[in-house]
């Protein structure tokens, strides 16, 4: 995920989680999971690739404005379910395979990939105030009040890409920490022997 905004997972007690972590993998059934086993959410679309909301599509624009203020999130997210053969791992039903593009939007493709259908959109927020998420473990969050209510991110996605930066905060100021110390230590053995060095050659020329 590139930009802003975050993946939106949902356990299995309901509860919405927000991670950078996009390692998500079809199971069995065809359901889009994390690796914890936690779902990845999105917006059924319709075949003009429109979000719905119930029977209703939201156009592009509409989508854009709430957006802006927040209300596309009150849009009730779904789980990515493709229908897959446990037996064999293939795709039931009209699509033999999926193509995931730069905005989410997860196609079915048919046909020798002649057909393209847009099926999910993936679902990204993003939050006024994204340091106020409560880290619920390593790279997975959930909003509190200091983070607000979801919007709608914006970030790119990059299929077979992951993540691997901006999740790791602590991580990333121990290394800080660790490496400035290194540093100060590797300073004083330098300056060390420079005095040392000093030292002899003026004992040398005595």
């Amino acid at each position: 995920l590139e930009g802003e905004g975050y993946f939106t997972l949902r356990r299995e007690d309901g509860r919405l989680m927000y991670t950078r972590l996009g390692e998500f993998t079809f199971d069995s059934e065809g359901v889009y999971k994390a690796k914890d086993g936690s779902t990845v959410q999105g917006y059924i679309l319709n075949d003009k690739g429109e979000i719905m909301q119930g029977t209703k599509s939201i156009s592009a624009d509409l989508y854009e404005e709430t957006a802006l203020k927040g209300g596309a999130m009150s849009i009730p997210t779904t789980n990515i379910k493709l229908w897959i053969d446990p037996n064999n791992g293939k795709f039931l039903g009209k699509y033999d395979e999926y193509e995931i593009k730069n905005d989410g939007t997860i196609y079915g493709k048919a046909d020798g990939g002649n057909r393209s259908v847009p099926l999910y959109k993936i679902a990204t927020a993003n939050f006024h105030n994204p340091s106020g998420l409560y880290e619920v473990k390593d790279g997975v969050f959930v909003e509190t009040p200091d983070s607000g209510k979801p919007l709608v991110g914006r970030g790119e996605i990059r299929s077979g890409l992951l993540e691997q930066s901006n999740v790791g905060f602590k991580d990333n100021i121990a290394n800080y920490q660790m490496a400035k110390v290194q540093m100060e230590l590797v300073n004083a053995l330098i300056k060390t022997n420079k005095d040392l060095l000093q030292s002899a050659m003026e004992m040398a020329t005595q």
